[in-house]
């Protein structure tokens, strides 16, 4: 963390504008081309979330 917080290239950007996570995401993954579209029998993250939501639901459930 040290090197990059010294390098020039993050002195540089001092004042710039920054980038919102869904700008950065993308960025990303246009820059290392890991962009993958799921195939034949694999499920998108909806899917999985529809099967598996009871769980991120009972996480939402406020404690006392």
């Amino acid at each position: 963390m040290r090197d990059l917080f010294n390098s020039e290239f993050f002195k540089a950007s001092l004042y710039q504008r920054v980038k919102s996570p869904t700008e950065l995401i993308i960025g990303t993954l246009r820059t290392t081309g890991e962009y993958a579209t799921p195939v034949g029998g694999e499920v998108g993250i909806y899917e999985s979330w529809k099967r598996g939501g009871l769980w991120v639901k009972n996480y939402l459930i406020p404690r006392q």
